[in-house]
């Protein structure tokens, strides 16, 4: 029986950076994540290109401390142009909204309730 990923990270055919999180969360595979995406951002960045972010978080469940304190200090030092982020459960969206706030990216950012909305916010040329 394989186990499966608690994440997945690809940049897709237009340049958007995707991140799906299943299941918990602790520092361990927030490092993972972000070793996977950071490559990907400086890629871009070579290139001059914007960096939009899709995180899905509609099967996460839950983070300890370690991987909220880990992901909002590494956040806070990336450049994101737009970060649309995917969650349908109110505690996972407020934590989210306060990391993302610790951060300083709260005016780069939206919630979204569904993929498709957060995908046309990103592919819209209007910076937020």
């Amino acid at each position: 029986m394989s186990v499966q990923p608690s994440f997945q990270v690809f940049l897709d055919t237009d340049d958007i950076i995707n991140i799906l999180i299943y299941g918990k969360l602790n520092r361990k595979s927030i490092s993972e994540i972000l070793n996977k995406v950071d490559p990907i951002v400086n890629g871009l960045t070579r290139h001059n290109k914007p960096i939009l972010v899709l995180a899905d978080i509609t099967h996460f469940t839950t983070s300890d401390l370690g991987a909220r304190l880990y992901g909002s200090t590494h956040l806070k030092r990336r450049p994101v142009t737009k970060l649309a982020i995917v969650c349908r459960e109110t505690t996972a969206l407020l934590i989210t909204k306060l990391l993302i706030r610790a951060a300083g990216k709260l005016n780069k950012t939206r919630f979204f309730s569904n993929g498709e909305a957060a995908m046309l916010w990103l592919k819209n040329d209007r910076i937020p």
